[in-house]
């Protein structure tokens, strides 16, 4: 009985090895047939827009220049979404360990956001708790940096462009947690939609894969914190995540 129990049990690890080995299979495969949609996606428009500006040219047409300023127009930006359809895979294909060390919210996120402070229509506003105290986590610098860039580009697009994009981060500490809530003010997520919101390839923009929030989850929740959110349709949306907090500890040294 000890024998065959030894035997089941060596099947039973065999099958879930081989289980998981074909999950993760069969999810790459659904990446990469996401990758190929994506990028055939503006590969038809470009190769139209080429046949059309060549036909211009043989035909030597009177506003040609136009043409051309056009066509350069509308091949950078399918470039720029190219890139950033593939920049998007590997960052989530390519996602590195945590380095964590000790960081100062305080002075670490208003520093990293100066690259917004140039943004037309954009303002953020960073909200600290009343007393001065350092608000130190334990995070992976470079890590932290892609958390805040994807959730404040995020709330940027939540606004029409004719809008002023007002965003806020709120920080909350408790004993063994500091709290981060990006707050917009945009258009909200639809309730159908919210709980889809990190999962990869979803995304509610017209171009990208969807890997932002994903890859966003598995950043925080791999630095030990969690995320969540909370959003009205047309009213905004607010990303909240937690990271850890660094307690430092006092020891009373007898004399």
């Amino acid at each position: 009985m000890v024998k065959e129990y030894n035997r089941m049990i060596d099947e039973l690890s065999v099958s879930a090895d081989l289980l998981a080995k074909s999950e993760r299979e069969l999810a790459w495969r659904e990446m990469a047939k996401q990758v190929a949609h994506e990028i055939k996606n503006p590969l038809t428009p470009m190769k139209l827009s080429i046949q059309h500006l060549k036909k211009a040219y043989d035909e030597q047409v009177p506003d040609w220049d136009k043409r051309l300023q056009r066509f350069s127009k509308t091949m950078v930006e399918q470039i720029d979404n190219l890139a950033q359809i593939a920049g998007e895979f590997s960052d989530f294909a390519k996602m590195p360990s945590s380095i964590n060390g000790l960081l100062d919210l305080r002075t670490f996120v208003p520093d990293i956001m100066e690259i917004y402070s140039g943004i037309d229509k954009v303002k953020i506003e960073h909200i600290f708790p009343n007393d001065s105290e350092q608000l130190w986590v334990i995070a992976d610098k470079n890590q932290l940096l892609r958390v805040f860039n994807n959730l404040l580009h995020n709330s940027i697009q939540s606004y029409s462009k004719e809008q002023t994009a007002i965003i806020q981060i709120i920080y909350e500490k408790n004993h063994d947690f500091v709290k981060c809530h990006v707050k917009d003010f945009g258009c909200g997520i639809p309730e159908k939609l919210k709980s889809n919101i990190f999962s990869p390839n979803f995304t509610t923009k017209t171009s990208g894969m969807g890997l932002g929030l994903s890859m966003v989850k598995a950043i925080v929740e791999n630095m030990g914190g969690s995320i969540w959110f909370q959003s009205e349709e047309n009213q905004g949306t607010t990303m909240t995540f937690t990271l850890p907090a660094h307690i430092e500890k006092h020891e009373n040294i007898e004399r």
